[in-house]
C-alpha cells in the first residue's frame, strides 16, 4: 500500500482508531483468511485515505474538549 510518511507521522493514532471503527469483526470471523485480509486492507486504505485527503475527523477526547478563548489586547500588560 502506497502512503505518505508525513500523513502517517501526523495522524497515525487517528488512522488506527478509524481503521478499528471501520472493521466489522463479526463479519471478519465468517470470512476465509484471504478474504479477511482483503477486507482489513480496504478498511485501512479507507481510514488512511480520509486523513490523507484532509477529511478525517480527530476523535480523541483531547480534540473534542478544546476550548477557544479570547484575550482582549487591553488585558495584556506591557513588558519593559
Amino acid at each position: 500500500m502506497a502512503f505518505d510518511q508525513q500523513v502517517i507521522n501526523v495522524y497515525r493514532l487517528h488512522i488506527l482508531k478509524r481503521f478499528n471503527a471501520l472493521l466489522d469483526m463479526a463479519a471478519l470471523r465468517d470470512l476465509e483468511e484471504g478474504a479477511a485480509r482483503i477486507a482489513c486492507r480496504h478498511a485501512l486504505e479507507k481510514a488512511y485515505g480520509e486523513f490523507a485527503a484532509g477529511e478525517g475527523q480527530k476523535t480523541f477526547k483531547v480534540f473534542q474538549d478544546q476550548k477557544t478563548g479570547f484575550v482582549p489586547l487591553s488585558s495584556i500588560g506591557s513588558f519593559r
